[in-house]
């Protein structure tokens, strides 16, 4: 191989790794797909037919002291409403190049108010739930607001 030829294979594979790079970083799921769901899950209970999970209830953590359980309670909600919309997307914490979004929020005099967004960052502060976008995590924040409210509140 002369040092010509040497050149061109480098630009040629250099070319290769870009549209593989393309392909890698693709999102995996579909734009309307994400809409779709959006469009229809408007509740928990929307969450666990999606599912097909129980629906949880308060009833559930009667083992825990009766200060815990609404937590308890909107914690696990919480999770479930995170496996929905990652849609298969497994959040790796060793990984800091894959964003993992959540939603923050903070105290007003009206309540909890959805004020910016972190992603790419462990969950230090307590984060219950993850997303794989902004979009996401807002939209998650928004419509299970009750659900948010009974974490943050208990």
């Amino acid at each position: 191989m002369t040092k010509d030829e040497a050149k061109q294979k480098k630009l040629d594979l250099q070319d290769e790794i870009k549209e593989l790079d393309k392909f890698i970083k693709k999102p995996t799921v579909k734009v309307k797909e994400v809409k779709n769901l959006k469009d229809t899950i408007k509740t928990y209970k929307d969450v666990c037919k999606a599912l097909k999970k129980k629906e949880l209830t308060l009833e559930d953590f009667k083992f825990l002291p009766a200060n815990r359980r609404i937590k308890a309670l909107a914690l696990q909600q919480l999770k479930d409403i995170e496996e929905l919309f990652a849609e298969g997307t497994v959040f790796d914490f060793n990984n800091g190049n894959q964003q993992k979004h959540y939603p923050y929020a903070v105290k007003k005099l009206g309540g909890w108010v959805l004020s910016s967004l972190c992603y790419g960052c462990a969950g230090s502060g307590g984060e219950p739930a993850f997303y794989k976008d902004k979009i996401t995590s807002d939209f998650c924040f928004n419509t299970f607001k009750d659900i948010y409210n009974n974490y943050l509140n208990n």
